[in-house]
């Protein structure tokens, strides 16, 4: 029995749905961080071809950087204050706690599964009728009534998400993502290619051009010590 499967019947020991259990099994194991860089095709706001940088950290550091012509402009989110900056300076605060961003990094926690395998989620996961024999589908109902869907194929992949969301400046609303072309890179088994509806409005594609996971240098990068 493969590292993958062993991981993966500590997960559903420690109270995993079966369904997110053997999905984190095929993706290569637990994910408690990742780095992933984009292609973005972005049709709404600012319109145009966009390099994007996504890091995450389990439970919900959160960072998005923007890669421009001059200096990089960073959004992160460290569970409590959202902070904006271009390079290194910082030019923004926000710690009311409900700032934009922190939706954004409920979405990456949501769709990065493990989260939903931790006591930290408070989530209830309920099964839902499939679209097809080879479809499964979970609706993930969190304490504060906010709902995700999320849909697998038959090999157990993630293949489409949905939830709540604010996309700046245009307020909050449902987020629809499909996940393709899935491929192995490193360890992990990833969608290289994703697009995204924002309020029944095409947002964005996405072609994933990098991925590392569980890079302890992006514990680092969130300020985040090790036991």
């Amino acid at each position: 029995m493969g590292c993958g499967a062993t991981a993966d019947r500590e997960i559903a020991d420690a109270g995993c749905h079966p369904v997110l259990a053997r999905a984190i099994e095929v993706r290569g194991g637990p994910l408690t961080s990742f780095r992933r860089i984009v292609r973005a095709e972005v049709y709404i706001g600012f319109p145009g071809t966009w390099q994007f940088e996504y890091a995450f950290h389990l439970p919900d550091f959160y960072r998005w950087t923007i890669h421009t012509s001059d200096q990089p402009d960073h959004y992160s989110w460290d569970g409590h204050t959202m902070r904006a900056s271009v390079g290194d300076t910082v030019v923004g605060v926000d710690s009311s706690g409900a700032a934009p961003l922190r939706s954004h990094a409920l979405w990456n926690a949501i769709t990065n599964l493990d989260f939903l395998c931790t006591p930290d989620a408070n989530a209830r996961i309920i099964p839902q009728r499939p679209a097809s024999a080879t479809e499964q589908r979970l609706l993930v109902r969190l304490a504060d009534g906010s709902e995700y869907r999320l849909a697998f194929d038959i090999q157990s992949r993630l293949i489409r998400a949905s939830g709540p969301i604010e996309m700046a400046p245009y307020g909050s609303g449902l987020i629809v993502a499909e996940y393709y072309e899935h491929r192995r890179l490193g360890k992990f088994l990833v969608p290289t290619r994703s697009r995204y509806r924002f309020a029944g409005r095409d947002l964005s594609e996405e072609t994933t051009t990098a991925f590392d996971g569980n890079d302890p240098a992006i514990a680092e990068q969130f300020g985040i010590s090790k036991p």
